[in-house]
Order: C-alpha cells, then structure tokens, then sequence
C-alpha cells in the first residue's frame, strides 16, 4: 500500500478564527496593608491561648487593634474585621487574666 498523500495547508490569510472574548483591563494599585490589625488579631489570639502572656498581650492587642481602626477609618487600609477581632480578642483575654489574678488573690490565705 502506498503512503497517504496529504495537500497542502491553505494560507494564513484566508484562515477563518471563530469569536474571541474582549478582555476588560482591572486597575491596578498598591493593595491596601495594615500591619496594626494583622498584629492585633495574632496578639489578641495568642493572649487568649497562652497562659502567662496574656496580661501583657491583651493590653497590646487592644492598642494595636485602635491603631488599626484609626487606620480603617480614615480610608488607609481596609481590614477592619481584623483589627476589630484584635481589640475583642485582647479585650476578652485581659478581662480573663485580670479575674484569674483576683480569684488567686482572694482565695490565698495570708493570715492578715
């Protein structure tokens, strides 16, 4: 048996492409960061997990999570959960500390 033959392709210029899809160009700018709500939502997690940390983080959190709010507010970031779940979060934790303390502290008897 003979080997097929095959024609010639026709030329690129009679070549027919089917629909193509306009692309719609996205702005691009600089996202919007705000390291003070990261901080203190990680703070106010960590103050609520650990142990002896938590009066010291709790009050951190709750500054850093203001500074974050400051930011949100005035249109320079845009991550306000996080920086509202940092001042929760370091809030609840220093409240949890400060009864842990009073509740050793009333329940140890010191003679006086």
């Amino acid at each position: 048996m003979p080997a097929p033959t095959f024609a010639a392709l026709p030329p690129a210029a009679g070549f027919v492409v089917g629909p193509s899809y306009a692309t719609v160009a996205q702005p691009v700018g600089p996202a919007m960061q705000n390291g003070f709500g990261v901080t203190s939502m990680v703070l106010g997690i960590v103050a609520l997990v650990t142990c002896y940390f938590g009066l010291i983080l709790g009050p951190l959190a709750i500054i850093f999570g203001t500074l974050g709010l400051r930011r949100c507010n005035a249109g320079q970031s845009n991550n306000r959960g996080m920086a509202l779940s940092g001042v929760i979060t370091g809030g609840v934790a220093t409240v949890i500390y400060l009864l842990v303390i009073a509740a050793v502290v009333a329940s140890s008897d010191s003679g006086y």
